[in-house]
């Protein structure tokens, strides 16, 4: 087992890559979509799937943080293509949203404030991407109970008393 502060000293020696600021919409990938029957099938075979299939993957490489981006890429694709939307989607975000993580396995407290904070962006991704679908009241009401507990949070602070 290598220790914490093994892993930070190495991970210092790795930078973050400096990616690209794209715009959310794409005119050239709608136009090709529109112009190309056979892309835009393999965009809605292919991709929403993907999007799905990380969502609900339970290998550690698709950690909460890819969860979140993937729950993210399929709210615009929900937004722009409502058609795309389906019971495996609305299942996949669902269960994102009540995301938990093992705290108790997680010793450092640095690492555990940031595991915390990851997994509720992973959890806020999966929300803001079902609000974006088109839901039925049935699916709004399933989500918003799903809302209601997050066990993550910190209880509030009790006053000691004198």
């Amino acid at each position: 087992k290598v220790e914490e502060r093994e892993l930070q000293r190495i991970s210092a020696y790795f930078a973050a890559p400096q990616f690209e600021k794209l715009p959310r919409w794409s005119a050239t990938f709608e136009e090709a979509r529109a112009r190309n029957k056979d892309f835009a099938n393999w965009v809605r075979t292919n991709l929403v799937p993907n999007l799905v299939d990380t969502i609900n993957s339970t290998d550690r490489v698709d950690a909460p943080l890819v969860k979140a981006a993937a729950a993210r890429a399929l709210g615009a694709c929900y937004q722009y293509h409502r058609g795309s939307f389906d019971e495996d989607g609305f299942k996949a975000l669902l269960a994102l949203v009540r995301l938990e993580h093992d705290l108790d396995s997680i010793g450092d407290e640095n690492t555990r404030m940031r595991a915390i904070a990851e997994v509720n962006a992973a959890r806020n991704a999966a929300g803001d991407a079902l609000g974006r679908a088109p839901t039925t009241q049935a699916q709004r009401a399933l989500i918003a109970r799903a809302q209601m507990i997050v066990p993550h949070a910190k209880p509030p602070a009790i006053p000691k008393s004198e």
